[in-house]
């Protein structure tokens, strides 16, 4: 929630907190390292941490696999640390941002972020076999210089930087520096997420595979539809799974290393399909691209192999359900757009071949205009309809009055004939205490009658001052508009009376008439 509203402020974009926040955290984990060699150089070993099960007996390590067991044990842990290089293209994938030449900058933007992350992990896995830390059955554990830590089941584990720099220092406060400079670096990776999604949406709303509306900017220029679908669907993830990292990674890992291989995929075609129509001295180039991204591509193809194979029953298959469901529902939405403007595209053999003519049937004007205006007391709001419906100078004018209580009606006819307006009153009979469907029916005769006959209805509103009055009101004007959009040969006009503002502006103008009118007459 805390990045969704981030977003839409338009505060996700801010490049700069990003970026001192990665390197504030590479900055703690050199000194993590450096620290942690030098102790290990100097005593030949880090502070011990002694695992433990939630009993607070020793953690039990099994004994090593052989066989198929061992290939298979290998095979997972391939797999899950295999996420761990996942998100190093984030700073990389808006185009836009990097500085040119754009193709130079983010190759050796990617060897610097690989080179680091292989040091960095390389080096945390060293200095945590080093201090002694084992894995127990919820997680790691181990115990420290001053107390004894046991992971309970439902807690969460302690992370291995925070418990290294327990071990290296031996102090709380370099731990809890560590600890909010991680959850620090792991909000700007969201953030990366949230200002790249709705650019992709907004990519394939273009292509009418997503709504439309992904393609709006907000008030703060940002993609507002797409970051509250994608804060949506993220907060459904997080209570679907109840925020355990290790189920929800078997989607993430899923769905990045398929987008890594069909991505890898795509530049190899590209770069085959370049080296084709290229001349000699950049054909050995292209070769080279070509050749790259095949060997990436099939390197990314085994890692998911290997995933399906290691990690399908523990909830991997729901990765390809997701993104099947997902790929059918933006198909059937292209679908949909293309079936809509091909009907709403006005027939091309049809052309005028004057000015004068017409170039469609739906040009055609209609014979007469016959106005109704719906009324259920003779109040401002409908003498205000009543008026605009005879300044519109329509060829037939009625006030429809629905007949859903008697005694009701009773006294509105009594006020319409002391009121003595201009206009015809037709009661309509509703048995059933409906209002919309009499008066569909009351416009189906007229236009059965009179089919090149367009009826113009004036529904009257008013609109109070507030939100939340808008609650105790009865919602009758929504009904009839989402009952009569869907007859054809019908214009709905919606005449608003603005509570306060409206009588203040009405009052002041009828004094003025009257002055006009009363100078007029001297």
């Amino acid at each position: 929630m805390l990045l969704t509203l981030l977003s839409l402020r338009g505060l996700t974009r801010a490049v700069r907190i990003r970026i001192v926040s990665v390197y504030v955290f590479l900055t703690m984990l050199v000194l993590i390292l450096v620290a942690g060699t030098v102790m290990v150089m100097v005593t030949g070993q880090l502070q011990p941490f002694e695992s433990a099960s939630t009993t607070g007996g020793q953690a039990q390590v099994p004994a090593p696999a052989e066989g198929w067991a061992a290939v298979i044990l290998v095979l997972r842990a391939f797999s899950t640390g295999s996420a761990a290089v996942t998100g190093l293209e984030t700073p990389v994938t808006n185009a836009s941002s990097i500085r040119s030449p754009r193709a130079k900058t983010a190759g050796r933007t990617l060897m610097f972020i690989g080179i680091v992350s292989a040091i960095g992990m390389v080096g945390i896995l060293l200095l945590a076999h080093a201090s002694g830390l084992a894995p127990a059955a919820s997680g790691l554990t181990g115990s420290g210089t001053q107390a004894q830590r046991a992971v309970e089941p439902g807690t969460w584990p302690t992370p291995v930087t925070v418990l290294l720099a327990q071990s290296i220092v031996g102090a709380h406060w370099p731990a809890i520096l560590v600890a909010l400079v991680t959850v620090v670096i792991l909000l700007g990776a969201g953030m990366s997420a949230f200002a790249s999604f709705p650019r992709l949406a907004y990519q394939l709303a273009q292509d009418d595979l997503l709504p439309r509306q992904m393609r709006t900017r907000g008030e703060r220029l940002v993609f507002s539809n797409g970051i509250l679908l994608l804060g949506g669907f993220a907060g459904i993830l997080v209570v679907a799974f109840g925020s355990r990292v290790t189920d929800l990674i078997q989607l993430y890992v899923v769905g990045i290393f398929m987008a890594f291989g069909l991505g890898q995929l795509g530049l190899a075609r590209r770069a085959n399909k370049h080296r084709r129509h290229a001349v000699r001295a950049t054909r050995r180039r292209d070769i080279r691209h070509m050749l790259l991204a095949g060997f990436t591509s099939a390197l990314s193809c085994v890692v998911l192999v290997t995933i399906v194979a290691t990690r399908l029953a523990y909830g991997a298959f729901l990765a390809f359900l997701l993104i099947a469901m997902g790929a059918g529902l933006m198909l059937a939405m292209r679908r949909h757009y293309l079936r809509v403007d091909r009907r709403l595209k006005a027939p091309a053999h049809q052309a005028a071949a004057r000015p004068d003519e017409l170039a469609c049937s739906d040009d055609v004007l209609p014979s007469r205009v016959h106005a109704l205006v719906l009324a259920s007391n003779t109040n401002r709001p409908v003498r205000r309809a009543i008026a605009y419906a005879r300044g519109m100078r329509p060829a037939r004018l009625e006030c429809i009055l629905v007949d859903t209580e008697p005694e009701r009606t009773a006294r509105f006819i009594d006020s319409w004939e002391e009121a003595h307006l201009p206009v015809p009153l037709t009661v309509l009979a509703s048995p059933y205490r409906d209002v919309a469907g009499p008066l569909v029916d009351h416009i189906r005769r007229i236009r059965a009658e009179k089919p090149r006959e367009i009826v113009a209805v004036f529904v009257p509103e008013y609109v109070v001052e507030h939100a939340w009055e808008r609650l105790v009101h009865n919602q009758v004007v929504a009904r009839l508009h989402s009952h009569l959009r869907l007859e054809p040969g019908i214009v709905i006009a919606t005449v608003p009376w603005q509570i306060g503002l409206e009588q203040d502006i009405s009052d002041s103008t009828a004094g003025q008439v009257g002055a006009a009118q009363e100078g007029s007459q001297a």
